[in-house]
């Protein structure tokens, strides 16, 4: 059932298309305008088109096949994350392998669609809009109470949610990030029920999670970690998640995923 929330589109709904198959084209409008969204739609095949259609400051949404005879999705995500980093970036692709996928989702992309599986993308233009509108108004809120000169610094100390069983694991993530000039107030929890209690009390700047615990797992604590705390980044730090998992986790929500064995990775990922 379609909530309230869900019909309120802005009208019209002003998408840039990276697109040069014309019946593809007709189809992402249809599926859209199906579901009560009103499009006006600016399409584009080649890079030079693209980047000047960024420059359109009315533009809403960027939507992208990945493979184009002169220009790519990828690059396309580059140059749209540099000029225009506001803007939902979802990928509509009938070639989008998981490797790539991940690395579109971890650059900046907010989803991924295969063109066989377009029921996908009214729910995803959906989230990718509210989640805009979010931001927004959470900008709003934090000028309004810091001021908008305030200089931008690392707390601290940071303070970390651990999701870590293995205390040498749990050691080894804060000397890395100590050795970094990080100052770290970290809160090591291994249950669903330690987590949940740590989220609830507050006062935590970022979330590192194992993704495999003997009575937990990763994914779940992502799950609960969007729906009490969406503003904080989460990053699995595990030694063992596959490219499929991690398509789902940043799906979901994950910032960034390292393994155990790159963890030269950690801090320019935090």
């Amino acid at each position: 059932m379609k909530t309230r929330e869900d019909t309120i589109v802005k009208t019209p709904l002003r998408i840039l298309l990276l697109e040069d198959d014309t019946r593809d084209a007709g189809l992402v409008q249809d599926v859209l305008e199906a579901d009560n969204f009103v499009c006006d739609v600016i399409r584009t095949q080649t890079r030079a088109e693209f980047l000047a259609a960024l420059h359109d400051d009315s533009v809403d949404l960027i939507l992208a096949d990945y493979t184009l005879p002169s220009f790519d999705g990828l690059s396309a995500l580059m140059l749209a994350s540099s000029a225009r980093s506001d803007l939902p970036f979802i990928f509509v692709s009938g070639t989008l392998g998981e490797e790539v996928a991940v690395e579109a989702l971890k650059i900046g992309a907010t989803d991924y669609i295969l063109k066989t599986g377009m029921s996908r993308l009214v729910p995803s233009v959906q989230r990718a809009l509210r989640e805009v509108r979010v931001r927004a108004e959470r900008k709003l809120v934090a000028e309004a109470a810091l001021g908008r000169h305030e200089a931008v610094k690392v707390k601290t100390p940071l303070r970390i949610l651990l999701l870590e069983d293995d205390p040498q694991d749990a050691k080894l993530i804060q000397d890395l990030l100590e050795t970094d000039h990080f100052v770290c107030e970290i809160t090591c929890v291994q249950t669903r029920a330690e987590f949940l209690a740590a989220l609830k009390r507050g006062g935590i700047d970022l979330i590192l999670a194992d993704y495999q615990l003997p009575s937990f797992d990763g994914l779940s604590a992502l799950e609960l970690a969007r729906s009490e705390r969406n503003d904080l980044p989460f990053i699995f730090v595990s030694g063992m998640i596959g490219e499929e998992t991690a398509v789902d986790a940043l799906r979901i929500g994950a910032a960034d995923y390292i393994l155990k064995p790159r963890l030269a990775r950690l801090v320019p990922a935090v």
